[in-house]
């Protein structure tokens, strides 16, 4: 790969980072113009940190590595996205001069200046037609290209409809896979809540059974738990305030006992409209389309459909950032919350004035959410014992595909995934059509009480 890069830097310049599918940070040192070139994938499924104040450039895959080497001071106005979102999205961190360099961008160094460009990929094989066979067979490229290792690859196998999606492409083509997937010990007095912390584990495992995967099963104890979190939360290196980070974390580790490589299904939700949010944005859409006077009538029953009336960075944070009485009881005035969505309502709605509630909020979470947390995490949390994971459902053509599909077709009030499910019906086990949307994460409470 490394000599593929720099044969197309030779031939196309800059340009051949447009041209590239996959995941990547890199940087590249120009000895004719004596220029150095850095540069993250189109998704942002690698980190790039950077430091520049003028006089030096200094980059990293891990934030810890540039506090090491300069002076970091505390970016006050990213501890207050961090505290309204619970994680910092780029190009800020937590300290200044400090940035993560952006998904689709390289920066170029010479001659002591710094300039940030951006590229839009260049896909010249692409069924935009988004019909159900053009869906499975984008979507069974993507896997098949991103099997090629010469090392063992497995299948993060949650149990949901992303991860069984892509190992059945990996079943398609190869015939065969390690599917690995995590529950969680509880107390005695808990079992009865067993069903409901380990859902994923269940269905993971029926799912490996329809498709007589070599399935491998990790129960992550408290004492796991206890004996691993400060090395969780330094390899996290940047706070990410989400506790699915000591499942992926015990999850790497145990999956790397067995293979290097390991797909998983992350950005089906936000490419394809998975979450329940997206639900109720289209409900808004409906009800804002509703005449004046109905609107004020149903205002007052529920706070929920004041809400809907906006739309608004202040809207997207009503659902995924904290209250502002929250964070003023944590900094004693409420500027956190207006300061996160200025930052959004800057970065992301003077492009977007044209796109509905659904449309907006399914960009911003692409952008922001995916990037900033989703992919951060996994990323950290599998590097941490040299486990690569793979994201074919973030393969550059089937990313495009899917921002081809209007938001109508993926998601409705009562559906998610609409144009996914359909692609799919028929080809993966009936029961994944019943079953819920469900977050991934430890019994905390259960385990405090426990003790």
């Amino acid at each position: 790969d490394t000599e593929v890069i720099l044969a197309g830097y030779t031939r196309w310049g800059n340009d051949v980072f447009a041209r590239l599918n996959g995941m990547f940070a890199l940087a590249i040192w120009d000895t004719v113009t004596k220029r150095l070139v850095v540069a993250r994938d189109s998704v942002g499924i690698k980190p790039l940190y950077y430091f520049w104040d003028t006089t030096q450039f200094i980059f990293s895959s891990e934030l810890r590595t540039l506090q090491s080497q300069v002076q970091g001071t505390l970016n006050q106005e990213a501890l207050h996205m961090y505290l309204t979102l619970l994680y910092v999205p780029g190009p800020n961190t937590l300290l200044k001069n400090i940035y993560k360099l952006e998904p689709s961008t390289y920066a170029v160094v010479s001659s002591g200046t710094l300039e940030i460009h951006t590229y839009v990929p260049v896909i010249t094989t692409i069924d935009v037609s988004h019909d159900a066979a053009s869906v499975r067979g984008t979507i069974s490229h993507a896997v098949k290209s991103q099997l090629v290792s010469d090392r063992p690859v497995g299948v993060f196998l949650s149990g949901g409809f992303d991860s069984s999606i892509v190992l059945h492409h990996v079943m398609e083509h190869r015939g065969k896979a390690e599917t690995f997937t995590t529950g969680f010990e509880l107390p005695s007095d808990a079992h009865e809540e067993i069903e409901k912390f380990n859902s994923d584990l269940l269905l993971a495992r029926k799912t490996a059974q329809f498709y007589g995967t070599t399935h491998h099963e990790q129960l992550i104890s408290l004492e796991m738990v206890r004996s691993t979190f400060e090395d969780v939360l330094g390899a996290i290196d940047e706070p990410i305030a989400n506790s699915a980070l000591l499942p992926t974390y015990h999850l790497s580790q145990f999956a790397r006992e067995h293979v290097v490589v390991a797909l998983d299904g992350s950005g089906g939700d936000e490419l394809f409209g998975g979450y329940n949010w997206y639900k109720i944005n289209r409900m808004a859409e409906y009800f804002k389309s509703a005449p004046s006077l109905v609107q004020r009538a149903v205002v007052p029953f529920h706070p929920i459909f004041k809400k809907m009336i906006k739309n608004d960075a202040a809207y997207y944070l009503s659902f995924m950032g904290q209250e502002p009485a929250v964070l003023q009881s944590l900094l004693l005035h409420e500027d956190a919350f207006e300061e996160t969505a200025t930052y959004i309502r800057n970065r992301f709605y003077r492009d977007t004035d044209t796109m509905t509630l659904t449309e907006k909020m399914m960009y911003i979470d692409e952008m922001m959410w995916l990037v900033d947390e989703s992919l951060m995490r996994s990323d950290k949390m599998s590097m941490a014992h040299g486990l690569e994971i793979r994201v074919p459902l973030l393969d550059t053509t089937v990313v495009t595909m899917a921002r081809h599909i209007p938001a109508a077709e993926k998601v409705s009030f009562l559906k998610s995934k609409r144009s996914l499910r359909s692609a799919y019906r028929g080809f993966l086990p009936d029961y994944l059509y019943t079953q819920p949307k469900r977050g991934w994460f430890p019994p905390g409470a259960k385990w405090g009480a426990g003790r």
